[in-house]
């Protein structure tokens, strides 16, 4: 039972969609698994909880504005 876990910002539900479905062919085609196998767990992030640089990823976008 093959796990991919995806971290990010928010994302939309097509973008959800199309991720799941590109990871769980790629893990088919090249690791053999069965899809029914592959689970995929997606992690949404506020960008109030990613730092760069020791700057919060919200108050840098803010800088840039």
């Amino acid at each position: 039972m093959p796990v991919v876990i995806f971290e990010a910002a928010n994302l939309s539900l097509e973008q959800k969609a199309l991720l799941t479905k590109e990871f769980t062919e790629s893990v088919c085609s090249i690791a053999g698994y069965p899809k029914e196998h592959v689970f995929i767990f997606i992690k949404e992030n506020p960008l109030s909880n990613v730092s760069v640089g020791g700057v919060l990823l919200d108050q840098k976008s803010k800088s840039l504005s």
